[in-house]
């Protein structure tokens, strides 16, 4: 099945702008925002093991709400990655040119909100609905993804749409399609996912069909469950833990890569404890059984944050990735910069890495006038 979106979906948005802009009053709500994250690396068990310097996922961008009557605004996002290091690619942000420091678009899209809910067109997330639940090492060495994503699924998705309901009562939907670029290929991606948030508690449930290029191929499938505390205002001991999370997450993948019977079920548990809202000791451990002999995987990762000002964090994190004989995930590859796979099939890639993470937002409004 092949849907063309971007034409129709295009097109009403120019509709919905020309009815809606005239006479009104107009509100706006802009941000520019950016992050800049680099690290020393140094790895073990892969190709080349000195010490590198990563940028992982640094980004610019700017999003906006603007308003068009009393019941729909338009909202728009455009997000940039961009390699520190200037290396333009193995950045934690996806492919770029060689030697630029601009490398690949991020979450970027346009859409409309009200009531009704939040409908987006662009590039946005698919695996990373969910992956992000449970993940307390995002963008660092030890990034639940080097598992969870290290088979292949997309992360984000081009030309792809998506409706988000409203919130009821703690729960909410999102349905996302993504459309083939090709006119001669029928790869496209459905997802969804459902979740309910409450009393610190964040439930979710999601799945996500893939459609090969092949005709010939098997449709690669995920279904995952997360699960989620975090901690409201509490002392221990005198000490303020507010904030801190504990999480775990399981995640079913089948027919990976079109190949049927190559199936996949991980596993993952860790948390994060805030200690008087400046430092973060955190652990996450994975696991990852294949359902071919000699393809299992896991993962343990340790970390400690600390937050020396609101926009500036220094970190240290320890990862180490263990392949069976047929295996060869990473410990340093989702979201992460100067990625490295193991040196062979069944090493055990183990990273040790400082970094600093410098972040900034700056906004102007009149919503509220």
């Amino acid at each position: 099945m092949k849907i063309k979106v971007g034409a129709p979906l295009a097109a009403s948005f120019v509709a919905l702008m020309a009815t809606s802009w005239a006479g009104e009053d107009q509100k706006y709500d802009l941000t520019l925002y950016g992050l800049g994250h680099l690290s020393l690396d140094q790895a073990d068990n892969v190709p080349d093991d000195a010490a590198r310097l990563a940028s992982n996922s640094s980004r610019i961008g700017a999003r906006g709400k603007f308003r068009l009557n009393d019941a729909i605004a338009v909202i728009a996002q455009f997000e940039q990655g961009i390699d520190l290091t200037n290396a333009g690619s193995n950045d934690g942000n996806g492919p770029g040119d060689t030697s630029d420091v601009f490398t690949r678009a991020r979450d970027s899209y346009i859409g409309i909100t009200g009531a009704f809910g939040t409908l987006k067109y662009g590039r946005q997330g698919l695996l990373n609905q969910w992956l992000y639940d449970v993940n307390y090492f995002a963008d660092q060495v030890g990034d639940l993804g080097n598992i969870w994503g290290g088979t292949g699924y997309a992360g984000r998705g081009d030309n792809t749409v998506s409706y988000e309901t409203p919130d009821f009562n703690g729960f909410s939907g999102i349905v996302l399609y993504t459309a083939s670029p090709s006119d001669t290929a029928d790869d496209e991606i459905f997802a969804f996912k459902g979740q309910y948030k409450n009393n610190g508690w964040s439930l979710a449930a999601a799945w996500s069909e893939a459609t090969p290029m092949v005709s010939s191929l098997e449709e690669h499938t995920v279904a995952a469950l997360t699960a989620q505390f975090r901690f409201p205002k509490t002392t221990m001991n005198g000490i303020d833990i507010s904030g801190s999370v504990i999480g775990a997450g399981f995640q079913s993948e089948s027919d990976i890569g079109g190949v049927s019977g190559n199936d996949r079920d991980s596993f993952t548990l860790g948390g994060a404890l805030n200690v008087d809202g400046r430092h973060t000791f955190k652990a996450q451990y994975t696991m990852s059984d294949s359902e071919y002999s000699d393809g299992d995987a896991n993962q343990f990762a340790l970390g400690y944050d600390f937050a020396l000002t609101d926009y500036l964090t220094l970190y240290a994190a320890y990862a180490e990735t263990r392949n069976d004989d047929l295996a060869a995930f990473t410990a340093n590859n989702y979201g992460h910069g100067k990625a490295q796979g193991p040196d062979s099939l069944g090493a055990d890639p183990a990273v040790f890495s400082i970094g600093a993470v410098f972040s900034f937002e700056c906004s102007c409004s009149d919503w509220g006038k």
